[in-house]
């Protein structure tokens, strides 16, 4: 899979001020909102994603890929925050995440998302791949 096939260069930033998971996550779906011109609630994305990722207690260990399937959606938007300095997004991180790849999934692309998530953590999950992308 090309990733740039799918990727929208107005949804990766290294612009994000948020200092922990709720305010990083909440910058992520207002960027998509604006530059793709979604109509998402905010609040409710945000708590819905927070919620699935308690759920599953997933830890974290240089990237994070959050992700919720969003019944409104059309297709797959891919928001990328890369953080110099980390964040750590939750206690039970093994450590900062320096890339942060926030995916809003529609009904019918969940083969290509996991195809893209395939394509990505083969990508990053090589320290030194890692570190050129931040």
């Amino acid at each position: 899979m090309q990733l740039a096939s799918i990727l929208n260069a107005q949804l990766i930033s290294r612009d994000f001020s948020g200092k922990d998971r709720r305010s990083l996550y909440r910058e992520m779906v207002e960027l998509a909102n604006k530059e793709a011109d979604l109509e998402l609630n905010v609040e409710d994305t945000l708590n819905n994603m927070l919620e699935r990722e308690d759920a599953t207690r997933i830890p974290y260990s240089g990237m994070a890929l959050p992700h919720l399937r969003v019944p409104s959606l059309n297709d797959m938007h891919v928001v990328i925050a890369i953080i110099p300095g980390g964040i750590k997004l939750n206690d039970y991180d093994m450590s900062p995440s320096n890339v942060v790849i926030m995916s809003l999934i529609s009904e019918n692309t969940s083969s290509t998302y996991l195809r893209m998530l395939s394509a990505f953590t083969r990508y990053l999950m090589k320290p030194a791949d890692r570190k050129s992308v931040v």
